[in-house]
C-alpha cells in the first residue's frame, strides 16, 4: 500500500510480506499478522494495533510519533528522526534503544530474547511488555 499525501487506515489479515509507505500521511494498521511488515512515513504518525509479525518489523518515521499496542515480532526496529517513540509489546525482547535528546523508558533485556532496535534522534521512548 502507498499514498503520497493522504492517511492510510487498514485492518487486514496478511499471511505474506506486507509494505506500507506514504510520503506525508498518517499510517494506521490493526490486527495484521503478517510474515514480515515494513511501514514508513516522511511526516506522519504510524499507529499500529494487534499487529504481530512472524519475522521482522520495522517501523520508519521521518518526522512522526511511533505507537504500537499489544504488537510482536521476532525482530523489532522502531526509528523515527523526529518524534517519540511508545510500544506495548507482547514478548520480552533483548533491546537496543537509544536517544540523541530525550527520556528513555524501557525493561531490561532478557538473555535470548528476539531483538528490539529502537532509535529516535529528538524524542522520548517509552516501552512496555505485557508478556
Amino acid at each position: 500500500m502507498t499514498t503520497s499525501s493522504g492517511k492510510i487506515d487498514c485492518a487486514a489479515k496478511v499471511s505474506g510480506r506486507m509494505t506500507v509507505k506514504a510520503s506525508s500521511g498518517n499510517i494506521s494498521l490493526r490486527g495484521a499478522t503478517p510474515r514480515s511488515l515494513s511501514v514508513s512515513t516522511s511526516s506522519g504518525t504510524v499507529k499500529l494495533n494487534a499487529v504481530t509479525a512472524k519475522e521482522k518489523l520495522d517501523v520508519e518515521s521521518s518526522s512522526g510519533n511511533i505507537q504500537l499496542e499489544k504488537c510482536d515480532a521476532g525482530e523489532i526496529h522502531l526509528e523515527s528522526s523526529s518524534g517519540s517513540i511508545r510500544a506495548t509489546l507482547l514478548s520480552d525482547k533483548l533491546f537496543d534503544v537509544r536517544s540523541s535528546s530525550g527520556n528513555l523508558d524501557y525493561p531490561a533485556s532478557i538473555k535470548g530474547g528476539d531483538p528490539c532496535t529502537v532509535v529516535t534522534s529528538s524524542g522520548n521512548v517509552r516501552i512496555v511488555v505485557t508478556a
